[in-house]
């Protein structure tokens, strides 16, 4: 990390001396969009309505990247929109980022979004050069933090067409003729007690268990777990080699108690991209 947070906080400050910053996390692994997304879609829903989130996660796949350099060669950046600074209004809360796939991973799904507005660039910040979220978030920060006005009084009206879209990998379930049902999916984060969040969502692990705890997990390479979901950590011994719960953001975990799984397994954030869990159920149905 460098000091580029400390500057933006002390920037609002300057203006707003009792206004509460929190910090969600510095930690995210670097141009890792959908993990930051899931540490801020796991956490703004605690914060009072009205309440104006921060993401400044920057990232451009290979095929953004040409088409940036070629607008540029053009003198056509203003026909790309994933270089855009938005601020949307999403179920009260306000969010501010750049238009790099991560509102369509958080407003889901976008047309229930309430407001959104591309930010101008103002040049007050220019002596700022490396660090240009400050140009296009401060000011606007600044104006909604003294009062909630409508979004259009910091911004122009922007087409929720032009959201540049994500399509992370997700879950998929399937028949095994020997085995019975299957799930198989990935990982989303991996915390700093070595617990590994993945991409399982309850809902749809519900459907497919049908009330069946009892389960099996695959981890290529590696042995076979069979463990019990359980609703807490709290609920197993200490010496279990792994303990599956779901979070109380509906997605299911992987640990060991008083131990860091993540290092064992060795995963790792840079890593998480390459792992695959398969789970199958103990019981037929």
């Amino acid at each position: 990390a460098d000091n580029s947070p400390a500057i933006f906080k002390a920037l609002i400050l300057k203006e707003l001396n009792n206004t509460p910053i929190v910090d969600i996390s510095h930690q995210i692994a670097p141009f890792n969009v959908e993990m930051g997304t899931y540490l801020l879609d796991a956490s703004y829903r605690f914060f009072p309505k009205g309440t104006l989130h921060v993401f400044d996660v920057d990232y451009l796949n290979s095929s953004q990247e040409q088409t940036y350099v070629l607008a540029k060669q053009k003198n056509k950046l203003s026909e790309i929109y994933f270089t855009d600074y938005l601020a949307v209004k999403w179920k009260g809360h306000y969010f501010f980022a750049k238009n790099n796939g991560f509102f369509s991973l958080i407003c889901n799904p976008l047309n229930e979004i309430e407001e959104i507005v591309k930010l101008p660039k103002v040049t007050a910040y220019d002596f700022i050069t490396n660090f240009k979220t400050i140009a296009y978030f401060m000011q606007p920060l600044i104006t909604l933090s003294k009062k909630q006005v409508s979004l259009s009084q910091v911004g122009e009206n922007y087409d929720i067409t032009r959201i540049e879209e994500l399509k992370p990998r997700k879950p998929f379930t399937k028949k095994v003729d020997d085995i019975g049902d299957v799930i198989e999916f990935g990982v989303r984060y991996v915390d700093n007690y070595g617990n590994i969040i993945t991409d399982l969502h309850k809902d749809l692990f519900d459907k497919v268990a049908n009330g069946r705890k009892r389960l099996n997990i695959y981890i290529k390479g590696m042995e076979v777990y069979s463990v019990t979901l359980v609703d807490s950590y709290d609920d197993v011994l200490r010496n279990d080699k792994m303990v599956v719960s779901f979070n109380h953001c509906g997605y299911l975990e992987i640990a060991s108690k008083f131990g860091r799984l993540a290092l064992v397994l060795d995963i790792t954030n840079s890593k998480i991209f390459d792992f695959r869990f398969k789970m199958s159920f103990k019981d037929r149905i």
